[in-house]
């Protein structure tokens, strides 16, 4: 005797649970993405409308405005889309303190909220390299893709008709206790 049987479940219950069964198993299938797969800068493209991508002769440059301020992530031309999306999708997540990231002004889904189930993924292309806590790991992660490939942050303000960028140290922008202030702050908000 099955298991099935000793269940008492008929034959239209186990038609009923083997459709439940492979529904499953292909919402499993259809919803995994392998982290190798998963194209970051396309997928901030699609949960910030906002954000430009921007290529020079000897640059690419990320920016996210919302604002009369900006987050600007700058790289030399050479890095691949993907090395710069999926630092650029870490550092918007977890080091930018936007707080047009985590609420909604025109009744979209914030930022944050959608991009969540995406952090791990990009996470676990790099988790062979950081260990520690997620905001460690997350720390760690952005620290090694900005000096392996030359990126550097700026934050640029309008104000009375002037543009103002400064630069942002890697170091201190991207430290673990930074992200832990952004995201207690936030979590304020």
């Amino acid at each position: 005797m099955s298991l099935v049987d000793s269940l008492g479940i008929d034959y239209e219950q186990r038609g009923i649970l083997k459709q439940l069964f492979l529904i499953g198993i292909g919402l499993i299938l259809v919803t995994k993405v392998s982290a190798s797969e998963f194209d970051s800068l396309n997928t901030l493209r699609e949960l910030i409308p906002d954000i430009t991508l921007k290529e020079s002769n000897t640059q690419k440059i990320v920016e996210y405005c919302p604002d009369n301020t900006c987050n600007i992530i700058k790289a030399p031309k050479n890095i691949s889309n993907q090395t710069l999306g999926d630092f650029s999708f870490l550092y918007l997540y977890y080091a930018s303190g936007c707080i047009h990231l985590i609420k909604s002004y025109d009744n979209s889904v914030p930022f944050h909220e959608s991009a969540r189930k995406y952090t791990p993924i990009v996470m676990a292309k790099y988790k062979h390299l950081c260990k520690g806590d997620e905001l460690e790991t997350a720390s760690c992660i952005m620290l090694k893709l900005a000096k392996q490939n030359n990126i550097q942050l700026y934050f640029s303000r309008y104000d009375e008709g002037h543009k103002s960028t400064t630069y942002e140290s890697n170091d201190d922008s991207l430290r673990t206790e930074r992200l832990r202030e952004i995201k207690k702050w936030l979590g304020s908000q």
